[in-house]
């Protein structure tokens, strides 16, 4: 790396979901000291049916202080892959089973303070079932037309970052035919 050197390192807060780090760094001959928070792996989950329609889930988000659209989606459990975890996150949040599997891309949350990956699955060859949401989830099943939730992203009314980057990613493999309709 340009000039940085890591000096030390220590975890000073562990959650269940992500680790605050503290790091000392030297910059340019001057020493810093930074925090980084380390969120553990993420799936999001777009499931298309044979209508073209995709199931999203509408949720409260305190942190937003507002009802959202978006994706499927839940960490990762330990001992558990990305797909492992996207099938159980459909199944419990929406009570969807899938036969059709394809992970869509590994996404960094962001470049800096905060450090997490999120991998996309498009899920198609659907079964529907019944949710199994866990105690502290109050999910509402979205069925839409996939042309209407790319307008949505596009109108800012769905605009969580996970969210907006499957729908548009899989609007563009339609386009350029790399996904059948």
């Amino acid at each position: 790396m340009r000039g940085i050197k890591t000096i030390s390192e220590k975890s000073v807060f562990q959650a269940e979901l992500f680790t605050v780090r503290e790091i000392e760094i030297e910059l340019n001959k001057k020493k810093h000291i930074q925090y980084d928070v380390i969120k553990n792996p993420v799936v999001a989950v777009f499931a298309l049916d044979n209508n073209n329609e995709i199931y999203l889930i509408s949720q409260y988000r305190r942190l937003l202080d507002r009802t959202t659209i978006e994706a499927v989606a839940g960490f990762i459990d330990k001992g558990e892959t990305p797909l492992e975890a996207a099938k159980r996150e459909l199944k419990e949040e929406i009570g969807v089973t899938a036969t059709d599997w394809m992970e869509l891309k590994v996404l960094n949350t962001a470049g800096s303070v905060v450090k997490g990956q999120t991998t996309l699955f498009l899920a198609r060859g659907l079964t529907i079932g019944i949710p199994e949401p866990e105690d502290d989830e109050d999910i509402t099943k979205v069925l839409i037309p996939f042309e209407k939730a790319v307008e949505k992203v596009l109108k800012g009314e769905i605009d969580i970052a996970a969210t907006v980057a499957g729908i548009l990613l899989i609007d563009k493999l339609i386009q350029e035919n790399k996904l059948k309709k």
